[in-house]
């Protein structure tokens, strides 16, 4: 509530002032949701990984295997997010990806996988 004026500010609103100074799109996460920028980055990377070397068969999966042991997730989890930029690339059937994937997709589909491998550095994480 801000002060004196009987305006409730949303949880949301943390998070995005938070990810405005991160330079990223300022994606709206469900409250204690583990999903973040990063994540959703790092998972649009594996897809450009994959898509590098034609989808050869077990890249995506091997990639998600490692950053799901990183970072605690199940790793069906992630490969269904980099599923979700395969469909919004055009390779597979639509799917219900996710406003943040498709706004993310948005703006980093014409980066190489070096470029977005700077965007992660440059977040400090």
């Amino acid at each position: 509530m801000v002060a004196g004026t009987g305006f409730k500010v949303p949880k949301s609103f943390w998070t995005e002032v938070e990810l405005k100074g991160m330079g990223m799109p300022s994606n709206n996460y469900r409250h204690g949701s583990v999903w973040n920028d990063e994540l959703e980055l790092r998972c649009f990377l594996i897809f450009k990984q994959a898509e590098a070397v034609n989808f050869k068969y077990g890249v995506a999966s091997e990639l998600c295997r490692k950053l799901a042991k990183s970072k605690n997730l199940k790793e069906g989890t992630l490969k269904a997010k980099v599923g979700n930029y395969k469909s919004l690339a055009g390779y597979t059937k639509p799917t219900n990806a996710s406003t943040a994937t498709k706004t993310l997709y948005e703006r980093y589909k014409s980066y190489t996988v070096q470029q977005i491998e700077e965007v992660l550095k440059g977040m400090g994480r």
